[in-house]
């Protein structure tokens, strides 16, 4: 997994959906709300699982991930509905999207770092 481009694609979704305010556009809300969609997800629910999933870390950036993909979704589905100054409102600081989307920018490096310290036990792969 390369942690640098997983938070850069969770952290791009506040421009996508500020494009989407600017362009009056319509989002698939079963594709962002869903926390398997993104390849870190499929990641964490997938191959990670079964090696970190002890780490406390795992657990956390689970969380958080879904958790993040639900507010994205919320604000998503306030631009569907053409309400478009609530959806800008959404995005802004300390809303639950903006502390949601913290959330998941730290987990990741919480995770990645817990990943660093890992010691697996013998005969494990030491490939994420």
């Amino acid at each position: 997994m390369n942690f640098t481009e997983a938070t850069n694609a969770h952290t791009d979704w506040k421009i996508r959906l500020r494009g989407a305010i600017s362009e009056e556009s319509t989002l698939d809300l079963d594709a962002i709300a869903s926390d398997e969609c993104c390849e870190l997800g499929r990641w964490l629910h997938g191959p990670s699982k079964a090696r970190y999933g002890t780490l406390p870390a795992h657990g956390e950036c689970l969380v958080a991930h879904a958790r993040f993909h639900l507010r994205a979704a919320d604000v998503a589905a306030t631009i569907n509905a053409r309400s478009y100054a609530d959806a800008e409102q959404m995005l802004g600081a300390g809303t639950p999207y903006a502390l949601a989307s913290r959330a998941i920018v730290l987990s990741i490096e919480v995770l990645r770092r817990q990943i660093g310290e890992y010691k697996p036990a013998l005969g494990d792969s030491p490939v994420a």
